[in-house]
């Protein structure tokens, strides 16, 4: 009987699978890192084929209890990241990620042929910088494919694609619904070269004999049509409906909200088409990010509290009042996203006095990201107001952090029972894909509880608000 289905989260560092059950229930699951590779400054890629065999690896570990169970395969996915395929299905090159900043001339050049913005982390303008820096590689190509896009042709043999993913590439206009010919053609590519685009949930295609052989698995299995990992969690996360919101708190920081319009969206904040759109639940899912988020928990870690645990450094942190003692920091260490996409932007701390300890710092740190949560949902509010925030990734294991999150927002903040909202949101589109149920919002909504609640203090909202109009205003002085 076919009543389980495989999410896989294609990561940037990482492949995760989980086996669910059409409750909701995490069966089984299986995870593989990636080793990401940097020739020199500001690239960043690593072996196709490779992280595709891995993939291969970890669905057939999860399905091997049950295989005589999987009815379908879905997919999260980061996006950008592509492969070039020659004649031969088979990488003419490694793949380039969207950590990738190699083509901020080419993505100016782009957007200025295309009359929208095309930012330097979407596909094609590295395969543009490819173009001319290694023409060979695009003689051979005959396919350009999203990593999402080339798991998908690896298991069914056909190249599918979804909104959101195929506009990560720079060459499907959103608004028009269509792949754009001049951007295609300024890179390089027919028209042939770029996958079908169809709705997510929707079946690709079922598993080809080889692709079945090697997982275990009957050609009977269905492989749907996935989404960008942000999506992709948002659904995990039950955030289909207007006024949820869903924050994923991994080594970046990704804030989305549901919500019937994107007007007024102000620059840097992203109005998809919502999955779940159209079948009873939001029309749009709006989105803002920061490109650090973990990572500078991680890095104070290292340098400061080698061999630490994170629980520890929590709990000396919160030993230091809502504030940090006037204590500032801003954590964009590598360069801010939304709303101002400044690459050369760093972090600081501000505010240090001889009274401060390391645990002041981790504190600072820690509400910094809280204000980048705070701050990107007050973007998206000109448009949708968020009710409550489910948060998901790494960060939602944390009750201290969720907690911050919660006073400094204002916002009541929900951790979901499943911690791997992508894999699951994943495996809900697969369990769509089957017909087990009628749409995404329905399957969404049915299957997403909460592990625990965090509502706000009003004892912290002046000394949180205090602390935020400090962080704006160093953000402001030192980003001009």
């Amino acid at each position: 009987m076919s009543d389980c289905c495989i999410g896989v989260d294609l990561g940037t560092t990482g492949i995760k699978v989980g086996l669910f059950d059409q409750t909701g229930t995490p069966l089984a699951e299986a995870a593989r890192e990636i080793h990401l590779d940097t020739p020199q400054p500001g690239f960043a890629e690593f072996d196709g084929k490779a992280y595709a065999d891995l993939c291969f690896e970890a669905i057939r570990e999860v399905a091997a209890g049950n295989p005589g169970r999987v009815g379908a395969i879905g997919f999260s996915s980061q996006a950008q990241t592509f492969v070039l395929l020659g004649e031969d299905d088979l990488p003419v090159r490694p793949a380039v990620s969207w950590l990738d900043v190699r083509a901020g001339s080419e993505s100016e050049e782009l957007s200025e042929l295309a009359a929208r913005g095309i930012n330097v982390l979407a596909s094609c303008p590295k395969v543009l910088w490819l173009k001319r820096n290694e023409p060979r590689s695009l003689e051979r190509a005959r396919r350009l494919l999203v990593v999402n896009d080339y798991l998908i042709h690896r298991l069914t043999g056909r190249a599918a694609s979804d909104p959101v993913t195929a506009g990560s590439t720079g060459a499907y206009d959103r608004t028009a619904g269509c792949w754009d010919t001049s951007v295609l053609e300024a890179c390089g590519l027919s028209s042939g070269a770029v996958p079908d685009v169809l709705q997510p949930g929707e079946p690709a295609g079922s598993l080809s004999a080889a692709a079945a052989e090697a997982l275990g698995l009957s050609t009977g299995v269905l492989v749907a049509v996935g989404t960008n990992d942000q999506a992709a969690g948002a659904i995990g996360a039950g955030n289909v409906r207007c006024g949820l919101g869903s924050a994923a708190m991994g080594t970046a920081l990704a804030v989305m909200v549901s919500g019937d319009s994107r007007e007024g969206l102000p620059p840097g904040i992203s109005g998809m088409r919502h999955p779940a759109a159209g079948e009873g639940g939001a029309e749009f899912l709006l989105l803002g990010f920061a490109k650090t988020s973990g990572v500078v928990l991680e890095w104070f870690r290292e340098n400061f509290e080698p061999g630490t645990s994170y629980e520890e450094l929590f709990s000396a942190a919160a030993a230091v009042p809502p504030g940090a003692e006037g204590l500032s920091c801003l954590p964009h260490f590598s360069g801010t996203a939304t709303p101002d996409f400044r690459a050369d932007a760093r972090g600081a701390f501000a505010g240090l006095s001889l009274s401060h300890t390391r645990a002041h710092l981790f504190r600072a740190v820690v509400e910094s990201l809280s204000f980048t949560v705070r701050e990107n949902l007050e973007l998206i509010s000109a448009a949708a107001e968020a009710r409550e925030v489910r948060a998901i990734g790494g960060g939602a294991r944390s009750d201290a952090w969720l907690a911050i999150v919660a006073d400094v927002t204002g916002l009541p903040v929900e951790r979901p029972a499943v911690r791997e909202a992508a894999c699951l949101g994943a495996a809900e589109l697969a369990m769509v894909a089957t017909g087990a149920y009628d749409s995404v919002a329905a399957c969404a909504g049915s299957l997403y509880t909460a592990e625990r609640r965090f509502d706000p203090d009003p004892a912290n909202r002046g000394a949180y608000g205090e602390a935020y109009g400090r962080y704006r205003e160093l953000r402001a002085s030192l980003y001009r």
